[in-house]
């Protein structure tokens, strides 16, 4: 079946939610979760040659190269304009597909975390599958992509994050699997990469969301949603 083309955010298929109101959480995949992530063993690790985009921007977020994030302690603030495309808001779409991702990525200790969006989603090669590429999403889930640098090796499969908003919703989730390799020289020795599906929506009404990883290091990030 071919894959069907990209939508607007009118047609996204969150926009079918009620506000407040999250759809189930889809039931465990079996294999692989697609290209954005490869499963592995929780027991094993994997090294690969080459950094992924996702890594590249966390240790730039990581040495001050791009100021955006939650980096001041005590601090929920986050630096730079964000905007969720959610149904029945309408934003000036952004043209530079970087600019646009980095406007919903946001760095704390460990934990450099992308919040999905429709503004830098359509700017993604290959727009027409850009719903096999993020299913929950289209799915009408709040997904953020994890970019976990650690100086000692963890599961992420085995630690929790918390999801919280201005509307007083808290759900928590752990992702299924995750991708890992091992950097040499000076900081963190051990990056590991996942994607976190929570069953969530954001709605009109919420102001702010903010996402707590629940393990040793820990890392707070969050994201104010202009209104």
């Amino acid at each position: 079946m071919p894959a069907r083309p990209f939508r607007p955010c009118e047609d996204l298929a969150f926009a079918r939610f009620p506000a407040g109101k999250a759809p189930r959480k889809p039931a465990r995949r079996a294999g692989p979760a697609g290209p954005r992530v490869a499963a592995v063993k929780e027991s094993k690790i994997r090294s690969r040659p080459l950094l992924s985009p996702a890594v590249v921007l966390a240790l730039a977020l990581s040495v001050g190269g791009l100021a955006v994030g939650c980096a001041q302690a005590g601090s929920f603030k986050s630096k730079g304009a964000t905007a969720p495309t959610v149904s029945g808001v309408v934003t000036p779409p952004p043209t530079d597909p970087v600019a646009a991702k980095t406007a919903f990525t946001r760095q704390d200790g460990p934990l450099t975390a992308s919040l999905l969006d429709a503004s830098w989603i359509r700017l993604e090669p290959d727009s027409a599958k850009a719903e096999e590429r993020h299913p929950e999403y289209f799915q009408g889930f709040t997904v953020v992509e994890v970019v976990l640098q650690t100086q000692n090796f963890v599961q992420p499969t085995k630690e929790t994050y918390l999801l919280e908003d201005s509307t007083a919703q808290r759900v928590t989730t752990k992702p299924e699997v995750y991708q890992g390799e091992t950097i040499r020289g000076f900081g963190p020795k051990h990056v590991a990469e996942f994607t976190l599906v929570f069953p969530h929506v954001i709605s009109k009404d919420v102001t702010w969301i903010r996402l707590t990883r629940l393990g040793a290091e820990g890392g707070v990030v969050s994201w104010e949603i202009p209104r």
